[in-house]
């Protein structure tokens, strides 16, 4: 496990180039048992796990006030110290006018994962995503939460309500 720098991914492709590389993404916010799940599952399709975590000012214009709840030096620790993550790096912050998958092809053409997993919550920017894994030659697995039934509710926005809904009733 190790906390590395974007500027690094290229050597992780070289040093490992007889491995299958997993490369997955996320903002990470509080982070709970949904996203170690999630995690485990990625881990298990490949023998190297990159985790991008998503850094403080996208994620603040992404979901909205009071978002993150901690901080990226926080998030970031933190998926370090979890057991199916090899490497974990901060994304670098996208700037006005900015193309939003140019960050994006920098990291897969660095990176070279053999496997790029998304979450089905991708939504409409599934295709634009697919474009440019397909341009890199990565295959591109598109998944749903894959979590036991008892734990389907969870999410970080589905947590700050519950607390909010408490935080109200007192």
């Amino acid at each position: 496990m190790a906390i590395i720098k974007h500027e690094d991914l290229g050597k992780i492709r070289k040093k490992f180039r007889d491995k299958t590389i997993v490369y997955c993404s996320g903002s990470f916010d509080l982070p709970h048992l949904g996203h170690i799940l999630h995690l485990n599952y990625c881990k298990k399709l490949g023998d190297i796990l990159v985790v991008n975590v998503g850094p403080d000012s996208d994620i603040k214009k992404n979901k909205g006030g009071g978002r993150p709840i901690l901080n990226q030096k926080i998030r970031l620790r933190t998926l370090d110290f979890l057991k199916p993550v090899d490497f974990v790096f901060l994304g670098r912050a996208f700037k006005d006018g900015e193309h939003p998958f140019s960050h994006l092809a920098e990291v897969l053409k660095k990176l070279a994962p053999d496997i790029y997993v998304i979450n089905r919550d991708s939504g409409q920017i599934i295709p634009q995503i697919r474009k440019v894994a397909k341009q890199f030659k990565i295959k591109l697995m598109v998944t749903g939460r894959k979590f036991p039934k008892e734990f389907r509710d969870i999410s970080t926005t589905k947590i700050v309500k519950k607390i909010k809904k408490v935080e109200t009733l007192k």
